[in-house]
């Protein structure tokens, strides 16, 4: 990761999960809102992989809500992966449950799609 730029750490970093790194790399200067070249931001890598308190990290620090990739936003990938408490925790902080996708689909038919039944039933229960 030596040619790497802090905000590349940074989006690496979201993706594992590893918060103490997310942290010291905003702390540094890294951009909470970077993107990479599919347009996904570090919140988007993290809900997507269910890294719950690393997502509300990240919303504490000013990430940005109901952005998208050039498909989906965070509510989409963490429902269609499964992950209901990362669902309900940006639901809480203003993500739309009906938004659409590129494709015209929300979070509540991604998850039903790919059988993720108890993610499927937190979304309706919000």
């Amino acid at each position: 990761m030596g040619g790497w730029s802090l905000d590349g750490r940074l989006l690496h970093a979201a993706s594992l999960g590893h918060t103490d790194k997310v942290l010291r790399h905003i702390e540094m200067g890294a951009n909470v809102n970077c993107v990479d070249e599919a347009h996904q931001s570090p919140l988007l890598k993290a809900a997507e992989h269910g890294h719950t308190a690393l997502v509300g990290e990240l919303l504490r620090l000013g990430a940005l809500v109901n952005t998208d990739d050039r498909d989906s936003n965070a509510l989409h990938y963490a429902s269609y992966n499964g992950h209901s408490d990362t669902c309900a925790l940006l639901v809480r902080h203003g993500y739309d449950i009906n938004r659409a996708n590129k494709f015209g689909y929300s979070a509540l038919q991604y998850a039903a799609a790919d059988g993720r039944t108890d993610t499927v039933v937190r979304l309706l229960e919000l």
